[in-house]
């Protein structure tokens, strides 16, 4: 009678245990499928304020040189 309880226990743990991981793998695909959106806008985001320092950089290597004096009482 021991005999046949333990396969029939093995079997029903194991349907059991496959619907659990079915749900589990389904969760963490969903979960994997944000993450790489995240990442996505984040290196899109990352680019773009990349090249905002590019073109404030290359702005501050011109050499500007004010052609005329500062008129006085003029705001500094």
């Amino acid at each position: 009678m021991l005999a046949s309880l333990g396969p029939k226990q093995g079997k029903t743990s194991a349907v059991a245990g496959g619907t659990y991981y079915a749900g589990e793998v389904q969760a963490l695909t969903k979960e994997i499928t944000d993450l790489k959106l995240s990442v996505d806008l984040l290196e899109k985001e990352r680019d773009f304020y990349f090249g905002k320092l590019r073109d404030i950089e290359g702005i501050d290597s011109l050499d500007i040189t004010p052609t005329s004096s500062p008129t006085p009482g003029a705001a500094q």
